[in-house]
Parts: structure tokens; sequence; C-alpha cells
């Protein structure tokens, strides 16, 4: 028993360095919120925010701790523009303290309530919104960790129930660490059958 866990010890302590990531799913009752946190050769990890819960209080109560030590979000992914995902975003532009760089979103604007201002906040800091492109993107200066975008909306343009949901951005988190390890984690927002199935 000691001679295998001193192998193993030993093949950690031998195995090439490389980046952690790790995927915190934030406690947002029937809602949506997750980070992650990517770490890099140096300096402050590379911090995902995928969508903000239903109201302020879901990230407000957690991110502060989970990021003690990192001012910057690189990425805010807002899979639609439901009130139970987009909840605390405006907040995390304006109040948390945070620099935040960029946001993905799947271009819907069929929405009301604080959606508005997340999109004003957004424009009032000059923080970039896309809708991106159905393809592979690379984390810049960490080479093992990639995102796929499945669905990038816009192919449910109906009202605001199933249709807003099936357009829903659909992110694939990709970490592979080693040569022979694979991790991922899918991130599909609230679609529904007809997505699923496309």
């Amino acid at each position: 028993m000691t001679r295998i866990a001193l192998a193993v010890t030993l093949g950690l302590l031998c195995a090439p360095s490389f980046a952690d990531m790790r995927i915190t799913f934030i406690d947002a009752g029937q809602a949506d919120a997750a980070l992650i946190q990517v770490d890099q050769p140096s300096g402050e990890p590379f911090t995902i925010i995928v969508d903000g819960g239903d109201h302020d209080n879901d990230l407000k109560d957690h991110l502060p701790a989970l990021t003690t030590s990192d001012p910057t979000v690189e990425l805010i992914i807002l899979s639609h523009p439901h009130h139970d995902h987009q909840g605390a975003l405006d907040w995390l532009v304006n109040d948390s303290g945070k620099a935040v760089e960029k946001v993905w979103w799947n271009g819907d604007t069929r929405t009301s309530g604080n959606f508005i201002p997340f999109r004003d906040a957004l424009i009032a800091k000059g923080i970039l919104a896309i809708r991106p492109e159905e393809a592979f993107y690379h984390v810049l200066g960490v080479p093992n960790v990639s995102f796929r975008v499945f669905n990038n909306g816009g192919e449910f343009p109906g009202v605001l129930g199933h249709d807003f949901n099936n357009d829903s951005l659909v992110v694939q988190v990709i970490y592979e660490p080693a040569t022979d390890v694979k991790v991922t984690a899918l991130f599909t927002g609230d679609i529904e059958k007809d997505q699923g199935e496309m």
C-alpha cells in the first residue's frame, strides 16, 4: 500500500507543470451562475463567469470570497437574457470592483427587466459584447484550455418562451492538462428539446 502511494506521489512530482482549472457552481436556487478560474503561468487566474443567477445576491454572497486576489473578470458568458441568468451581471459590471474585459452573449434583446441595466452598464464602460462564432477558442497564454461554441443563437427567432430558451449560447470548456487527460464541461443555458436534437 505504501509503495503504491509513493509511486503515485512521485509520478505527480515528475509530471510536467500545467495550469489548474476550477469550476465553481454558485448557489443561485433555480437560476444559473458558475465561476471558471484557470491558473496562468504568472499573475491572477483567467476568470470566466457563466450567467449571473436570478438576483444580485447570488453573486454578491459568493463571488468576493472566491476571487479575493483576482481583480479582473476576463469573460462573462450570458447564455441568454432571461432574468434567471442575467440577475447580478449589472452588479458585477457596476459595483463589484472587478474589471470586466469582454462579454459573450447570443445577441438576443427580446426581454426586459435587469437586462437593460446590464446592457447600459456595458455601453457606459465601453465593454465589448459580442455574439461569438460557432467555433473553437483558445485562452491566450494557457495552451491546455479551450472553448467550443456549439450554439450562438439566432436559430429560433420566435417568441419569448421555448424559442427564446432554445437560442441559448451553448459553450463547452475543454481542459487538457496532459496528453492522455481531457476534461470537459458543457454549459447549455436553457436549451430545450428542439435545440438539443440539432
